[in-house]
């Protein structure tokens, strides 16, 4: 378990991806660019999952907006699959539903456009 104050940086936009974070409290930004992405609050929220996966550099900051405590796991993409299989699935199914509300959301912005 680790614990990172209001304003500390879990993980650097462009540095190596070799760990993952699971929220346990608190509240964390995802930041590109120095701008504000997403929000994240709930327990059990994954983070940092996508660049580990690609095996990418981060491509995005990772900041507490609040005191926060998270366990951090350091683990390939493969071993992550072997070793944690339910977070594996976890991590599926919030890519899943990612797709789905972006897929809506370009949906909704499309049909707003003028012909």
């Amino acid at each position: 378990m680790r614990f990172f104050n209001k304003g500390e940086t879990l993980a650097y936009e462009g540095e190596p991806a070799e760990t993952l974070f699971v929220l346990q409290d608190g509240k964390i930004g995802i930041f590109k660019n120095n701008k504000l992405i997403t929000e994240i609050s709930g327990k059990g929220s994954i983070i940092g999952e996508l660049s580990l996966i690609l095996n990418q550099e981060r491509s995005a900051s990772i900041i507490a907006l609040e005191d926060s405590s998270v366990l951090e796991i350091k683990v390939t993409a493969e071993d992550l699959i072997v070793k944690y299989p339910e977070v594996a699935l976890q991590i599926l199914k919030n890519l899943a539903k990612r797709l789905v509300k972006t897929t809506n959301q370009l949906s909704e912005l499309k049909n707003n456009l003028p012909d």
